[in-house]
């Protein structure tokens, strides 16, 4: 009898240890798998660690790119101020130009009214010495003509003062012959 406790305690305890081999048989594979597990992640971290590292050298060089880009658009700036500070002191330039010519022309404009004006005066005494001129030519025309008529005048008097002279000395000689006669 006391075989068989013995027995039934070694069979008891048998599948003690058959049920803690499975049991710790189970947890080895749970282990496994969670060490399984872990390699993967720890896998898939590294690969996101490449990546990662991957990612931050692409933006270390985007980054380095920007830089350049920013010096460049810097530069481009600065050149554009130069040429903008130009473009003013050429502006300023042809701003004082323009006054001096919007000046010169209000100069020449009022040399131009001034040169108007007298030309009208001149104009204007031009033709005042033309109607005394015209009225002096009429005069001298009369004069001219009554210079003829005088003349026609004289000349007939002439001729009848010459006429009358040869009367007179014909009845100067006939009174002579008639003193003669007598």
């Amino acid at each position: 009898h006391v075989a068989r406790e013995e027995h039934q305690a070694l069979l008891s305890e048998i599948e003690l240890i058959s049920r803690s081999y499975e049991e710790g048989h189970e947890a080895l594979r749970t282990l496994q798998a969670h060490a399984d597990s872990k390699d993967a992640l720890c896998s898939q971290l590294l690969a996101e660690r490449h990546k990662a590292a991957a990612l931050a050298t692409a933006l270390r060089d985007e980054k380095s790119a920007i830089v350049e880009k920013l010096a460049a658009a810097e530069r481009l700036i600065d050149g554009q101020r130069e040429v903008c500070g130009q473009l003013e002191a050429h502006t300023h330039a042809l701003t004082a130009e323009l006054e001096k010519r919007t000046e010169e022309c209000r100069t020449l404009s009022a040399h131009h009214d001034k040169l108007r004006a007298d030309f009208a005066e001149a104009t204007k005494e031009l033709h005042a010495k033309l109607a005394r001129a015209e009225e002096v030519a009429a005069a001298n025309e009369r004069s001219a003509s009554q210079l003829a008529e005088a003349q026609a005048s004289t000349l007939e008097w002439r001729e009848r003062a010459e006429r009358g002279a040869d009367a007179t000395a014909e009845a100067r000689r006939k009174l002579q012959r008639l003193q003669e006669r007598l």
